[in-house]
């Protein structure tokens, strides 16, 4: 309660967030949840759900790191050497899925993904199992 003491309530910066986004990619580690909070709050205060398309760092962290025994954003941190100094925080945790984003981002190319579209697929394909 004392992080967020004094901070302005969702209803008075939604409409600010929903502007900064516009019409572009929503992209987070888990993003079905943050994504659903965050439209539920667009509808009650501003009358419409979002509907931009979302990219999950989870989701593609499942396709593209099954050797990792967990798929946490702490975990995924890790694999790639990044250092989230401010770790369950929206900052630290929003600057750290960027970074994982761009280093995936270079995997996907390796896979010969290389436009949008097929990453926002890529996200939703079969998961490839390890065979041991």
């Amino acid at each position: 309660n004392e992080l967020v003491k004094g901070a302005p309530v969702i209803g008075k910066v939604i409409p600010k967030f929903k502007k900064f986004l516009a019409s572009n990619v929503f992209v987070a580690h888990n993003a079905t949840f943050d994504y659903n909070f965050l439209s539920y709050a667009c509808q009650k205060y501003l009358g419409s759900h979002l509907s931009n398309d979302k990219l999950c760092t989870c989701k593609l962290a499942r396709r593209l790191l099954p050797e990792l025994p967990s798929k946490k954003l702490g975990h995924v941190c890790d694999h790639f050497g990044i250092n989230n100094i401010q770790a369950h925080r929206a900052k630290g945790d929003a600057v750290a899925t960027a970074l994982i984003l761009n280093k995936m981002f270079n995997v996907v190319k390796e896979k010969g993904i290389a436009d949008l579209d097929s990453l926002l697929k890529f996200q939703h394909s079969k998961i490839p199992r390890l065979i041991e």
